[in-house]
């Protein structure tokens, strides 16, 4: 059987005797926390109140979820999309914000089955992330 110290092209590889460098570490990964969902952010306005469904999620505001739902809001509102096709309660979910989960869960026109521009739904997306964003979603459709 060869081995890779017996081909002349990989070369002696690093010596026992290097060291790292400040911005390497031997337990670093080669994937970045970003590599597997980009993080494509809708612009926002400057400074001022939030005011609509998507931009609530977006900063994890729970409180302004809140008004926002209480006064109301349109379909196109709660499907509003950034540029991957991503609606507030997929971008909650990708964050981890349980909170903004739970919220959505009261909005009859959160659409559980909504593909972004990759195919992916708010569960899908979930299990991708690792987060703890999908029992509630579980329950979506129930109510």
């Amino acid at each position: 059987m060869a081995h890779a110290r017996d081909d002349p092209l990989l070369g002696a590889g690093p010596s026992e005797d290097s060291e790292l460098s400040e911005n390497e570490s031997e337990t670093a990964s080669l994937v970045s926390e970003d590599s597997i969902m980009p993080d494509y952010e809708m612009e926002q306005g400057r400074g001022g109140t939030t005011s609509t469904l998507y931009e609530a999620c977006n900063r994890n505001e729970a409180l302004t979820l809140r008004r926002v739902l209480e006064r109301g809001v349109t379909k196109e509102e709660v499907m509003e999309l950034d540029i991957n096709g991503m609606n507030g309660l997929m971008l909650a979910v990708s964050r981890g914000y349980v909170d903004m989960v739970y919220g959505l869960h009261t909005c009859p026109l959160i659409d559980i089955n909504h593909q972004d521009n990759e195919g992916n739904t708010a569960l899908m997306i979930a299990a991708q992330a690792g987060k703890h964003c999908n029992i509630m979603l579980a329950s979506f459709g129930e109510h």
